[in-house]
């Protein structure tokens, strides 16, 4: 089967310099539920892409435990924003198949009608970071929650996100539930997104799984998407403003160890730092952590962003140019945040940065649904009318 390729809309890079600006008072809406949604990846992204569109966007509803990550989410979003739910969502939802407990239905009426639902569940059991608890870890359970809310609230189109190592959980949830969305109507697939390959600086790999009740939308795939711009780093950070009196713009304090380990990398011009310059911790032992204590390239994209980009020692994250780590406003950029988006509401700076390497970067949910977009308008004899999706976007 062939498939389209994204073409002819807004790059990535030229989508995250857009000022914040939604249409208000139009006549057509995208309601859409994030759930699992940290600090608003993801809804950032659906943001984007409705703007782009003409769409007036509506969260009918918002989940997450966090605090800091409500916090963030509020600030951003409160023009938008219906219903924000902040508890932890496997204590809300009953298991599959159940009758509506009283909490469900409630939650059924008060989001409505749901164009999109969003998810990205807890990855730390998947991850092939975690070691200890990998494959058979009880937050792998949380993933069930999403096929419970799309039993209940019947949206038009789902995309969940998590790490590749999922389809190797023990507990087998991406099996277990595309069986369930197939039994109650939803076409479904799964793809792995690198997402350098749909242009931002980043070598991230995520497994999505995507659901609808047309099939059509269900046609995506990992070829679907092609880079719309320069995804190096050069291309996406030398351009970013500092501001000196913004948390997003303060280094980590370096030691004087690290510092000479900076200065090593820079004056002998190299990327990986030798062995013998490295702590005792990795230089005694074998190891394969080749970017650890590294310095990003100008004309590469950047290795997968996590909490520890302040610290060298976490990964490749020295600065191309700069004898520092980068800072939280560069990786912002790295995964993808548009530059309206704000962590005003955060005081903490190892708060702010969990909730940027846990995001989702929003150019998923945006390539998505500009791809959407597109098939709708060059498919419109296979669109369904009882699809509301496909009436707010066509």
């Amino acid at each position: 089967m062939s498939h389209k390729r994204l073409n002819s809309f807004t790059s990535p890079l030229e989508a995250v310099k857009r000022p914040f600006n939604l249409p208000v008072g139009g006549t057509r809406d995208l309601k859409v539920v994030d759930l699992f949604c940290g600090a608003g990846g993801m809804t950032a992204g659906a943001t984007m892409a409705a703007s782009e569109l003409g769409l007036n966007m509506e969260i009918t509803l918002a989940a997450d435990s966090n605090t800091d990550a409500l916090s963030a989410y509020q600030s951003n979003f409160s023009e938008v924003i219906n219903n924000f739910l902040g508890t932890d969502l496997s204590s809300v939802f009953s298991p599959l198949g159940n009758a509506l407990s009283p909490t469900e239905s409630k939650i059924a009426d008060t989001a409505g009608h749901v164009d999109m639902l969003m998810a990205g569940p807890p990855c730390q059991g998947h991850s092939s970071l975690n070691n200890s608890t990998r494959r058979l870890d009880p937050r792998n359970e949380l993933y069930f929650v999403v096929p419970r809310a799309v039993e209940i609230l019947k949206p038009s189109f789902v995309i969940i996100e998590n790490v590749p190592e999922i389809v190797h959980s023990k507990e087998k949830v991406v099996q277990k539930t595309k069986n369930f969305l197939d039994s109650i109507g939803y076409y479904n697939t799964e793809i792995v997104i690198s997402f350098d390959k749909i242009g931002i600086p980043q070598k991230r790999k995520r497994h999505i799984l995507l659901a609808s009740k047309n099939s059509m939308f269900t046609e995506i795939t990992d070829s679907s998407f092609k880079p719309q711009n320069d995804n190096t780093l050069s291309a996406w950070l030398k351009d970013i403003k500092i501001y000196d009196d913004s948390i997003l713009d303060r280094t980590t304090k370096i030691s004087d160890d690290n510092q000479t380990r900076i200065d090593y990398l820079f004056a002998n011009d190299l990327y990986d730092l030798p062995n013998e310059m490295r702590p005792p911790c990795h230089r005694d032992k074998k190891h394969s952590y080749k970017s650890v204590y590294g310095r990003l390239r100008w004309d590469q994209p950047a290795q997968t962003i996590t909490s520890g980009f302040g610290s060298m020692g976490q990964g490749r994250y020295i600065h191309p140019s700069e004898r520092r780590p980068i800072t939280a406003r560069e990786a912002m950029r790295i995964q993808g945040f548009p530059d309206w988006y704000n962590f005003d509401a955060v005081d903490s700076i190892t708060s702010i940065r969990k909730l940027i390497a846990n995001a989702v970067p929003p150019i998923l949910t945006y390539s998505i649904l500009m791809y959407i977009d597109q098939l709708i308008h060059s498919n419109p004899t296979k669109i369904i009318e009882s699809n509301e999706l496909n009436k707010e976007l066509s």
